[in-house]
């Protein structure tokens, strides 16, 4: 089922600034102006034709040849540079930006922080007084007298999307599902351990033999599977508390990674013996 509310536009390389954008927006901050000026300084920047018809005209009216014509080498000299690095800046600036989209993602998050941090209290107020079974069904929110906070928890994922947008998403060929991957940028997971399985028991029914240790692995694989079937849904219980060590809360670019790394370990399994690598596993 596809999700209504929390909905994360998919961010990559060309539009990785817009998104970012988009989240100072609608925190109504000002967004980074990425040297807008400087590029239109140098776009505005007259090229070798231009400042040569405007010496032309000029020359009509020089006093002193001799100055006007050294002025004039001049200022060709400034147009043909200008004209230079025009091509050259406009060549090279994207691949610059890119270099440092990483920095502004870590600013934005840092900036963007307080905002965030506002509308996931108040998403975790709302949420735990919502039906459990169908806590985004709007009847039974009718029912429920629940009506506010059935608002508050739609409204606060749907601006959740747009901040989590900041974040190119992750590929799921790291073994992590895809729906998953969307809502890490929002989602705090309990600590996950490697399956470990005892050897010479059949793939089909894997024995584990860490059972005692994986807790949070099959919380993070339970929520994997409802974030699957209905996102929004899945995103008000974790809110509310209904999933053990899981919360709503936003990361900054060294905890997403981390968010990541951990999630990628719920899905690993490995052998109980030294020359095994590890698998991952479907679910």
């Amino acid at each position: 089922m596809s999700t209504t509310y929390f909905n994360r536009p998919a961010t990559h390389h060309l539009n990785q600034f817009a998104r970012i954008n988009d989240a100072y927006t609608l925190a109504g901050l000002t967004p980074p102006t990425y040297v807008e000026e400087l590029k239109r300084t140098i776009a505005n920047a007259p090229t070798v034709q231009q400042e040569a018809a405007s010496i032309a005209r000029e020359a009509l009216d020089a006093d002193d040849p001799a100055e006007f014509y050294e002025e004039a080498l001049t200022r060709i000299q400034r147009a043909q540079a200008a004209d230079v690095l025009k091509n050259a800046f406009a060549q090279n600036i994207q691949s610059a930006l890119d270099s440092k989209a990483h920095h502004y993602r870590a600013t934005a998050a840092e900036e963007l922080a307080p905002q965030i941090a506002k509308l996931t209290k108040a998403l975790a107020t709302a949420a735990k007084k919502l039906p459990a079974g169908h806590p985004l069904d709007m009847a039974a929110n009718i029912e429920a007298g629940t009506g506010t906070e059935y608002k508050t928890t739609r409204d606060t994922l749907a601006l959740l999307g747009t901040y989590a947008a900041i974040y190119p998403q992750g590929t799921p060929t790291d073994g992590i599902p895809t729906a998953m991957h969307a809502v890490l940028p929002i989602v705090e997971l309990p600590k996950a351990t490697i399956e470990r399985i005892k050897p010479g028991i059949s793939d089909l029914a894997p024995v584990p033999s860490n059972s005692a240790q994986l807790t949070g692995t099959h919380t993070i694989r339970r929520i994997a599977n409802d974030l699957a079937l209905n996102t929004d849904d899945t995103l008000a219980r974790i809110a509310a508390g209904h999933y053990e060590g899981a919360s709503i809360s936003f990361a900054n670019a060294t905890e997403l990674n981390t968010r990541r790394a951990n999630a990628q370990n719920a899905f690993k399994r490995a052998t109980d013996k030294h020359d095994s690598g590890n698998s991952m596993v479907a679910i």
